[in-house]
């Protein structure tokens, strides 16, 4: 069985192994572009990054998600050929729509340029980037659809190859440029040229899987659900997409220039490269949502749903009590260090991105269940606030870089609030408990009045951090009901840690 408790188990080990090496080497990549481009050149850069975020959402048209909420159904209770119809539907589809938009932003390079005030020398670069975003969506697309088959060892392994591949080329580039300066454009050429080998490798797996699952004839599978599944998501993804930090970048790089999102984007990266590959909504979405729609729609038992997504949400702010408190005691400091001395001053920036990134992270939780419960037009609805976003974000962005981050904190805070309330009617003990929600708060404010007045950074950094996680052994935040969940899932051993902060 795919989605079986050992399946599961292997694919927990492959995924959380992926992850660390995708997210260590993510983090290297970005600390070397920001100190090899010059200002401007690296402002370009992650503005053309902030495009493909921004198209990414945009575009999808519900393409992401379908794999992931319809692949475990389709094996569980489909028949093979219409599992492999779905899959070239879709993958049919994917590319269409990437084709069309390319086609469109190719023809309309000049205007876009001047939007994001991309000076003239500079202009060839986003025919790169064009063609990039082509390649970084086919490219996602395929290591999804791996993904919701539970095949996280091959998915993880072409994930983590990417960033690895980049920063090796950019060292070797280092080298051969010994005597001259790194540009935007050997930035992109090393990207385009790494992609293009991560599509040709996932789509080829994608091939071999489609072609040699065995399924049992089963019942045929209503593709109408898929339609309406699509629908209402390809709403939900267009007016979320102006509310995505590439949309933010774009709307930044138009009203106070590249360099501004250079710092936005430098800062904002730091927080996802850092802590967002380990909070465990983002670690295991793609990993638990198949099983849990597997496991519900065999059983329709929606309490060990609710029980999971409680544990998840309890998990997430773990990591964020780790950001909270360096970024209070040390902000300016590690931001200064980090970037090569490029930006100072901005520890506010930091901690107010790392409280954003936790809001982000509750609200995926609550995401994934309502498209467990087929509850996509509440998606829909409550994504309308996050449509409203850019257009805010234009207005405040006139007050400068800290307007921008308080109002993207704000719009995030009230989706979230919006969609919890509504999924309480279905579930009514969703949610953290308040009295473990303050035993973190206090963890938090002793670790960072710990640790702000050591002058030395590196002691203070690391009194911090070990004062946090003596405190979370103390308090204890996770009930032994919650860590029953993990042997249930049968990875208790894989997170055999989470025990010391387990109540007895």
């Amino acid at each position: 069985m795919i989605y079986s408790k050992h399946r599961f188990k292997k694919a927990v080990y492959h995924f959380l192994v992926g992850k660390m090496v995708q997210s260590g080497a993510s983090l290297v990549l970005l600390l070397l572009l920001v100190r090899v481009l010059n200002l401007e050149a690296y402002g370009i850069y992650v503005t053309i990054y902030g495009m493909v975020e921004f198209l990414f959402v945009a575009s999808s048209f519900g393409l992401m998600q379908a794999p992931l909420r319809f692949i475990p159904e389709i094996i569980t209770n489909g028949k093979k050929p219409d599992f492999q119809r779905f899959i070239i539907t879709l993958f049919s589809l994917r590319v269409f729509s990437l084709v069309i938009i390319s086609t469109i932003l190719f023809f309309n390079v000049t205007s876009l340029a001047l939007w994001l005030n991309i000076s003239h020398n500079y202009h060839n670069a986003l025919y790169l980037g064009i063609l990039l975003i082509f390649l970084i969506f086919v490219f996602r697309f395929s290591a999804t659809i791996l993904e919701a088959q539970m095949e996280q060892k091959e998915a993880q392994l072409l994930r983590a190859l990417g960033p690895l591949l980049r920063v090796g080329l950019i060292i070797i580039a280092l080298f051969y440029y010994s005597t001259g300066e790194f540009t935007l454009t050997d930035a992109l050429l090393i990207d385009v040229l790494v992609f293009f080998i991560l599509v040709l490798l996932t789509s080829y797996r994608c091939y071999i899987w489609t072609k040699n699952r065995e399924l049992g004839e089963k019942q045929s599978f209503q593709f109408g659900q898929v339609w309406l599944f699509m629908r209402d998501i390809s709403g939900v993804n267009l007016l979320r997409s102006f509310g995505t930090m590439g949309s933010v970048t774009l709307i930044i790089a138009s009203t106070l220039g590249v360099m501004e999102a250079g710092l936005f984007v430098f800062i904002q990266q730091l927080v996802n490269k850092s802590l967002r590959k380990k909070m465990p909504s983002v670690m295991f979405r793609n990993l638990i949502m198949p099983m849990l729609v597997s496991r519900y729609k065999k059983t329709g038992n929606s309490e060990k749903v609710q029980r999971v997504a409680n544990l998840l949400m309890l998990l997430n702010l773990i990591p964020v009590g780790i950001g909270i408190t360096l970024a209070v005691s040390q902000g300016d400091k590690l931001i200064e260090l980090l970037s090569g001395g490029k930006y100072l001053d901005a520890g506010w920036f930091l901690m107010l991105f790392i409280i954003i990134l936790g809001a982000k992270s509750q609200g995926s939780v609550l995401e994934m269940l309502m498209m467990i419960f087929d509850k996509t037009k509440w998606l829909f609805y409550t994504s309308i606030i996050m449509s409203i976003t850019a257009p805010v974000v234009y207005l405040t962005s006139q007050f400068g870089l800290l307007s921008v981050i308080i109002t993207l904190l704000f719009m995030v805070y009230l989706q979230n609030i919006l969609r919890f309330i509504i999924l309480r009617q279905y579930l009514p003990h969703l949610g953290v408990a308040y009295t473990t929600l303050i035993r973190l708060a206090i963890a938090i404010f002793i670790s960072a009045a710990t640790s702000l007045f050591i002058n030395n950074f590196y002691i203070a950094c690391v009194i911090g951090i070990m004062t946090y996680l003596v405190m979370l052994v103390v308090i204890k935040p996770i009930s032994k009901t919650e860590f029953e969940l993990f042997k249930n899932m049968g990875i208790g051993r894989s997170l055999k840690i989470f025990q010391l902060i387990t109540q007895k």
